[in-house]
């Protein structure tokens, strides 16, 4: 009979006995090699210093790391840290909350082995109120009115929980979740005297800013003699804070500064040279804002004006042999279909014309019994591009806004006495177009008043008008030219001055310094 020594026989118990002592061996030598055995890498902060305090939500983490086999990552509040030398250095880029924070560093080498308490500092995020911003009425505006419609802008790293202007909360306006984002506030004003209003806000925690924001409105019951005029300021084009205003009388390109008011001529006939001003009557920005595209009225021709010098030049001109094609007669409003080419209304001809603004060439766009179908303008002034494909036109002899197909020139009335509804126009003359496309605004030359129109049933409605109290502030003198801040959801009008209209309520306030 065989016998047994527990429950193995005696050779295996003897190869598991030599095993066992092998990975005694082998580990004994691992742990005296550092990092290659159970010894996790070094990693170590560099900066920021401990105690640091900020008020940057992130911070960049720096440091360094070392590890006979390698390191294979390094992670900081579990941001994994960019490397250009495998880890000697390093950096992260990690997001702290309000108060205290501890930035605790994870180091791992490439044989897996890890320290997930490597290093640590910590830091603190500096409490902050919210920050505001007030898009209406500009920094340095006049007003008539014993009221207005204040609107803006907060933000804050833990949410916004009120704002309020003098006193009066304000009305959010921002999506859930970020009400105050944008927000507004009817607030009562002081007549003949400065009125400061000043935007107070609190923060989710209750941190608060009772001066987050200031601008100043002089009220009067007349301040005409506070605004910046014009002989008549039939275009304008919008560029952040600053007005480009084209004066046809006084043959002048202008830019104010819709906070301070201040009014400097950019070109005319004593400031910059080349062809000059007679009847400048359109304008559009081209070349990222830095250049005027000016339709000079009474010399038939499309200019360029360089925003800085002043320097015009000719873009397309039949009597001056710049460009072929059909003559421009009496050009007002442009569009900008794309970077090289532009269509412009012929207010004298009733038509409107394509031009090649690289080689100035022109080409009938749409006209009757020319290019395209549909009924014919009779006085084309201003244009707003819906598209690249269709313009908006107002005819101020038809008394109605045309839509244009570039493509055929094909003509449909988009909105006139017997197409839509609301108060019909007088002499529309301006135009331009939101951010979505859904409506357009249109002035009134001869009503004084800014119209709002639907583009997709040429519903008319009244967005602003002293005559009829739509809005408070002064009133309209012959508004011709219009811009629109979409950012700031405001409107520039220009005509014998110049007035920033607040499109919630229609309040206008006078631009001057």
């Amino acid at each position: 009979m065989l016998s047994k020594t527990g429950r193995y026989p005696r050779i295996w118990r003897v190869f598991a006995l030599l095993m066992i002592a092998v990975v005694g061996i082998v580990s004994t030598i691992a742990s005296s090699s550092g990092g290659s055995g159970g010894t996790p890498p070094m990693a170590t902060i560099t900066s920021p210093p401990n105690g640091f305090e900020t008020e940057d939500d992130l911070v960049t983490v720096t440091g360094t790391a070392s590890d006979e086999t390698g390191i294979f990552r390094i992670q900081v509040n579990g941001v994994d840290a960019t490397s250009s030398d495998r880890f000697a250095t390093w950096q992260a880029v990690v997001p702290i909350v309000e108060g205290p924070n501890t930035l605790t560093v994870r180091a791992v080498d490439t044989l897996g082995f890890a320290d997930s308490s490597a290093d640590q500092v910590n830091v603190i995020l500096t409490p902050a109120p919210p920050l505001a911003t007030v898009t209406f009425p500009p920094l340095n505006s006049f007003s008539d009115a014993d009221s207005l419609t204040v609107t803006g802008t907060a933000t804050d790293r833990s949410g916004v929980a009120s704002v309020s202007v003098n006193g009066v909360d304000a009305e959010p306006l921002g999506p859930q979740g970020d009400e105050f984002a944008t927000w507004r506030a009817v607030v009562p004003l002081t007549m003949n005297t400065e009125n400061t209003l000043t935007v107070a806000t609190v923060d989710a925690v209750g941190f608060d800013d009772p001066a987050a924001a200031v601008v100043t409105v002089q009220v009067a019951a007349d301040v005409s003699g506070s605004a910046v005029t014009f002989g008549d300021g039939y275009a304008v084009a919008l560029d952040g804070n600053r007005a480009y205003v084209v004066d046809f009388d006084l043959d002048q390109l202008l830019e104010v500064n819709l906070d301070t008011g201040v009014k400097v001529v950019i070109s005319d006939a004593v400031t910059g040279g080349g062809r000059a001003l007679s009847g400048p009557d359109g304008i559009a920005l081209i070349n990222g804002g830095t250049t005027a595209l000016v339709s000079n009225y009474l010399p038939d021709e499309l200019l360029s004006i360089d925003l800085v010098s002043g320097q015009r030049t000719i873009v397309s001109s039949a009597a001056a042999n710049v460009g072929s094609g059909p003559t421009l007669f009496g050009p007002s409003g442009i569009g900008l279909v794309d970077v090289d080419r532009a269509i412009v209304s012929n207010l004298a001809a009733d038509d409107i014309l394509d031009v090649d603004l690289t080689s100035g060439n022109r080409a009938i766009l749409s006209a009757d019994g020319t290019r395209g179908s549909g009924p014919s303008f009779l006085q084309p002034d201003g244009i707003a591009m819906e598209s690249s494909r269709r313009a908006l036109v107002t005819d101020a002899l038809a008394v109605a806004v045309f839509a244009v197909d570039v493509s055929t020139g094909d003509r449909t009335v988009l909105s006139d006495a017997a197409t839509g509804s609301g108060p019909l126009f007088t002499r529309p003359v301006g135009i331009t177009l939101n951010s979505d496309n859904s409506r357009a605004l249109v002035t009134d030359y001869d009503a004084n008043l800014l119209i709002s129109v639907t583009v997709s049933n040429g519903f008319r409605r009244i967005l602003s008008d002293a005559a009829t109290d739509v809005g408070t502030g002064p009133a309209f003198i012959f508004p011709a030219g219009i811009a629109l801040d979409a950012a700031n959801n405001r409107a520039v009008v220009s005509g014998g001055n110049l007035i920033v209209v607040e499109l919630s309520s229609g309040d206008r306030v006078v631009v001057g310094p």
